[in-house]
């Protein structure tokens, strides 16, 4: 995570703790988490081989997504600064292999 995070957290503080599952192909995970309106973030979720493929989306209250990434790679991070202060659900998929992986979330 700290290598994924010097390449893509835009030097932002985390402001979660780390979490972690483990996933099979086409299989998904969601986390919970509040933002603040006037603040970004940067969602970095890392797999623990370089075979595993990882796909991230943000969902406001309303399931609307706010932001998605589509890898093609272990490694991927979404950046968005939510227009409205609230619960917000991220989801983690398994695009293509399995195992474990992490998520953290960092932001100013």
């Amino acid at each position: 995570m700290d290598r994924a995070h010097a390449s893509l957290g835009h030097a932002r503080p985390a402001v979660t703790q780390m979490v972690t599952g483990d996933l099979g192909t086409g299989q998904t995970q969601g986390f919970d988490t509040e933002l603040e309106r006037g603040a970004c973030y940067t969602f970095i979720v890392a797999c623990a081989t370089d075979d595993q493929r990882v796909d991230l989306t943000l969902y406001d209250e309303s399931a609307g997504e706010v932001a998605q990434s589509l890898a093609t790679r272990s490694t991927t991070a979404v950046d968005v600064c939510p227009p409205a202060r609230g619960r917000y659900r991220v989801v983690v998929r398994m695009y293509a292999g399995s195992g474990p992986f992490a998520l953290r979330v960092f932001g100013s």
